[in-house]
């Protein structure tokens, strides 16, 4: 066991006579203190409690407070790289769909203003041909 891990009434390390429960409220206790106190109650919050023996049968929630720190950090660092990779690569295909909509877009604008020009170039032959035929007929 780490060298933190001791009794939070009398801070006596575990040993041959001296065994180490939590509770759920998350104290540690051994069981040389836990036999002084109220079994029913906390001996360090006073709270109504229950007690687990620490071993290897424990359960994995109690297991995991006494996990080595680097371990539960590497655990959590891949997990979290995964979200993260995960996020990302979606995030980048989002990114390229709007990069190429807009790409359509600017496409589609450019063909729209071409076509407004040649339609205003239209409008203006027309117009003046229409000009010219008025002049024909006020000339005849």
């Amino acid at each position: 066991m780490s060298h933190w891990i001791c009794c939070n009434s009398c801070f006596m390390s575990p040993g041959p006579e001296r065994h180490l429960a939590v509770t759920n409220c998350c104290h540690i206790i051994c069981n040389v203190c836990f036999q002084r106190g109220n079994q029913r109650v906390c001996l360090i919050c006073k709270a109504k409690c229950q007690i687990s023996p620490l071993s290897d049968k424990s359960s994995s929630e109690v297991q995991e407070l006494f996990t080595d720190i680097s371990a539960v950090a590497v655990k959590y660092f891949s997990e979290i790289s995964k979200v993260l990779q995960f996020q990302a690569r979606h995030q980048k295909r989002l990114l390229a769909h709007y990069q190429q909509k807009t790409e359509r877009m600017k496409e589609n604008g450019l063909k729209m203003q071409q076509e407004m020009q040649k339609m205003s170039k239209k409008i203006s032959e027309q117009n003046a041909y229409i000009s010219k035929l008025e002049m024909t007929v006020q000339n005849q």
